[in-house]
């Protein structure tokens, strides 16, 4: 698992360290305090990192609301 993808359930839910352990028991409590340090000491990067995931999830959403498959659902009725 990714700092990155930690810190964003983190930002996202508001889990504190003992909800992401307990939402990830592969990880030692050790693991999730460092994840959450080592966020402390680079927020600026690692936000700037999810801040461009975000627009190229937001990209790729607007982009697939015209896809064939959705006009096929639509055609059909199921959208």
């Amino acid at each position: 698992m990714k700092v990155i993808e930690l810190v964003s359930e983190h930002l996202a839910y508001g889990w504190g360290p003992e909800e992401l352990q307990y939402q990830h028991p592969y990880l030692s409590m050790e693991q999730v305090h460092a994840a959450l340090s080592y966020y402390q000491a680079h927020r600026q990067e690692i936000d700037q990192e999810i801040a461009v995931l975000n627009q190229e999830y937001d990209r790729l959403r607007a982009a697939s609301l015209d896809s064939p498959g959705r006009r096929r659902l639509k055609a059909l009725g199921l959208i």
